[in-house]
């Protein structure tokens, strides 16, 4: 299906937005590999999301799903939202691979970020970002969510 999309966005019939929403829903939908359903790989990027919150960013709202990841940060002075994710993205693909005994691909080449309009929307995306596990009927309440701003206080 990733696939599929991606060379309907390569071959122009779908735009970039499209091929995103097309993918938050199947990733949203439970699809796809499920490597971050296991406690200990949830772990690993949870505490590597909140070790540098502060930093290069300011960790507003986040969750670690089974199959993807959302989160709402701000880049600080000196950052970018590129360099963020590269860094995320490459310490957590090799602590998971390591922890797993194996090598290769562990995130997609991409990343999809949005720039947010208002203080209505940040509030929007904070709760969308939150309740993902609920809608996914992975728990009942987002605070019940272990890999999650909503059950962890961020300071």
């Amino acid at each position: 299906m990733i696939e599929r999309l991606r060379l309907e966005l390569d071959n122009g019939k779908l735009t970039e937005y499209e091929y995103h929403r097309a993918l938050d829903k199947f990733l949203d939908g439970g699809n796809g590999e499920k490597i971050l359903a296991r406690h200990e790989i949830a772990e690993i990027v949870s505490e590597n999301l909140l070790r540098y919150a502060g930093e290069s960013y300011m960790l507003h709202a986040w969750v670690v799903m089974p199959n993807h990841v959302h989160l709402l940060l701000t880049a600080v002075q000196g950052s970018s939202i590129a360099a963020i994710m590269q860094r995320l993205k490459s310490y957590t693909a090799h602590a998971i691979n390591k922890r797993l005994d194996r090598s290769g691909h562990v995130w997609g080449k991409e990343y999809f970020d949005r720039y947010i309009r208002s203080s209505t929307h940040f509030q929007n995306a904070a709760k969308y970002i939150e309740m993902n596990p609920v809608k996914a009927h992975l728990c009942r309440e987002p605070e019940h969510w272990p890999f999650s701003s909503a059950s962890r206080s961020l300071t």
